[in-house]
């Protein structure tokens, strides 16, 4: 963990109590406490002192939560429902029933074009910046169209264009969606930087929905949260979003455009600058922000710890930015499992909505979801269904045993917090006919 004199002297304030007291709480003499500060040399923290502050910070974490959870916006409808698997009763049905279980296909597929990026972020998810040759791949457009025809015959819905790495890094990226989209509702994750007059075209044409990852309101900490890129910068993305939000209304789209803002306890304070740049730009549908994707326990190691009681009067408010036309989202449920996973875990027993949103890799492998790309990368093919090439088939793959036996066995206490498919496992932790009498007396 990280300490600077801002951290302690903040914290400090937020609870109330002088230096002395402070230096007392950390188990630490005044005069420790002061030649620590006098030299700005935190990294001679003593160990006890350090596990001390987090645990500092992990009650201050929970006590905010719990005075300002009744005050965050629940999206209970909209673009970002923690109910949609409500939606797909054919789907439930399939699922619950013992003899159709390994037939139910995928309502969302999510897939990586490429594993290149043309950024770096620091937080980076899929730890693109770091991959050895070996591991960075292109999806092979020439398995494209037996794909969209298992996909078809499963009856997959949505296509969830994402990475992995930067998907407008692919070079055939306009044939993908294009091809995607005569069939499914196509989403769009990206970075922006690469969009050139074709592919917003091409993306405003075809995809129900484009999301920009942009997670900053300035220039600096941009630069922290996608890596310091000479040739990117805050102010050509923003131009590049309103070019975007031009296009959609001069060419009449219906493609719902957003910008994405990934939060961490050292970003918060550029939510409202960015909210207040984006909700000016005309064609731009909604502003999100959640919490950053982490492992259990590893966010207490990575100054992850959301204890500034500034953040949560942040979060409780920014939905009053929202107008007519431009909606400001916050992902409350994400905060809530989060905070919650440290002295609970995850909220479900086991990962029941497996079939519902499997990840394409780019190199073909089909996985239980995202999060099992850097396993699957490390060595660990325990969330690994199987590769399509030439000869295998999405469907061979589907439809084989073992691959519904894969997803049953995923071992949800390493998974990291606020997953996809967290929601759906919610919803059908306790929905099970197996153990369900008397179904056709509705309580």
């Amino acid at each position: 963990m990280t300490i600077n004199k801002i951290m302690l002297e903040t914290l400090r304030n937020q609870i109330g109590i002088d230096k002395e007291k402070f230096a007392q709480k950390l188990n630490l003499s005044i005069s420790d406490y002061n030649l620590f500060e006098k030299n700005n040399n935190y990294e001679m923290f003593p160990a006890h002192a350090i596990l001390k502050i987090r645990e500092i910070m992990l009650e201050e974490e929970r006590n905010n939560f719990e005075e300002y959870k009744n005050r965050f916006p629940v999206e209970k409808k909209g673009i970002f429902s923690s109910s949609k698997i409500l939606a797909h009763f054919d789907k439930l049905a399939d699922l619950l029933s013992s003899e159709n279980q390994r037939d139910v296909g995928p309502i969302t597929v999510e897939f990586h074009p490429t594993t290149a990026c043309n950024h770096a972020c620091p937080g980076c998810t899929f730890n693109t910046g770091n991959l050895t040759s070996d591991k960075r791949f292109n999806f092979d457009t020439d398995l494209l169209d037996n794909l969209i025809e298992n996909f078809i015959e499963f009856k997959v819905r949505g296509i969830d264009i994402s990475g992995g790495g930067e998907p407008l890094c692919h070079k055939e990226i306009g044939t993908i969606i294009d091809k995607f989209s005569q069939h499914f509702d196509t989403g769009l994750v990206t970075n922006g930087a690469l969009f050139t007059d074709e592919l917003m075209d091409i993306t405003l044409k075809n995809c129900t929905w484009c999301r920009v990852s942009v997670d900053a309101g300035s220039q600096q900490v941009y630069n922290e949260m996608h890596g310091y890129n000479p040739n990117i910068n805050f102010e050509k993305i923003v131009e590049i979003i309103k070019k975007l939000g031009q296009k959609k209304i001069e060419t009449g789209s219906n493609t719902t455009l957003g910008v994405s803002f990934l939060l961490t306890p050292s970003n918060f304070m550029d939510v409202l600058p960015a909210i207040n740049i984006f909700k000016n730009i005309p064609g731009l549908d909604y502003f999100q922000t959640k919490p950053i994707v982490l492992s259990p326990g590893t966010r207490l190691d990575l100054n992850m710890i959301f204890w500034d009681k500034r953040l949560f009067d942040l979060l409780a408010t920014i939905g009053s930015y929202s107008t007519d036309t431009f909606n400001v989202f916050t992902l409350s449920y994400k905060f809530s499992d989060m905070i919650l996973a440290e002295s609970t875990g995850v909220p479900f027993d086991k990962c029941h909505g497996h079939p519902f949103y499997p990840t394409i890799a780019a190199n073909g492998s089909i996985l239980v979801c995202c999060h099992m790309l850097n396993n699957y990368f490390n060595g660990d093919f325990s969330g690994c269904y199987g590769k399509i090439d030439k000869d295998i088939s999405f469907k061979d793959i589907w439809l084989n045993k073992s691959r519904f036996n894969v997803g049953k066995s995923v071992k949800t206490r390493f998974c990291p917090i606020n997953c996809k498919l967290s929601e759906t496992n919610k919803a059908l932790q306790n929905f099970s006919i197996e153990k369900m009498q008397h179904l056709n007396f509705i309580n």
